[in-house]
């Protein structure tokens, strides 16, 4: 969804139409208007909330880079700071789809639901980045 609103932006700003980018998930998962004002505005909420964690764990990666050879981090576990940060961005996320639970009803979030399924596949895809905002 972030893909699409970025696009969304860029169309804008280049004085055309972008409105119907921003609503295609909402319309394509059979969403009304305040359903996809919902998703939206829980969805803005928690990308903003990953970008302050994923911020944290990038600058926790860079730290372990300088002050540890690559050799030494493949054999040591991960530090119990990191694995917080890393649990905390889980919350985030789980939060988010209880809250949506909760505002879309049962029925209107089975659809959001079943179209994520349908069309996206698990996992993260970084651009120009590493994961966890480290570069």
């Amino acid at each position: 969804m972030a893909n699409l609103e970025d696009y969304a932006a860029k169309k804008e700003a280049a004085g055309k139409d972008g409105s119907k980018l921003r609503t295609l998930h909402q319309q394509a998962a059979g969403l009304s208007e305040e359903e996809g004002r919902i998703l939206s505005g829980i969805k803005d909420q928690c990308n903003q909330d990953l970008a302050a964690v994923n911020a944290k764990i990038g600058d926790a990666i860079k730290a372990l880079r300088a002050d540890f050879t690559p050799e030494k981090l493949r054999n040591m576990p991960p530090p119990a700071d990191l694995l917080a940060l890393f649990d905390q961005r889980n919350q985030i996320v789980n939060s988010a789809i209880d809250e949506l639970k909760v505002e879309l009803g049962n029925e209107s979030f089975q659809k959001l639901d079943d179209y994520v399924k349908k069309n996206f596949r698990a996992g993260v895809v970084a651009s120009g980045k590493a994961a966890g905002g480290a570069q």
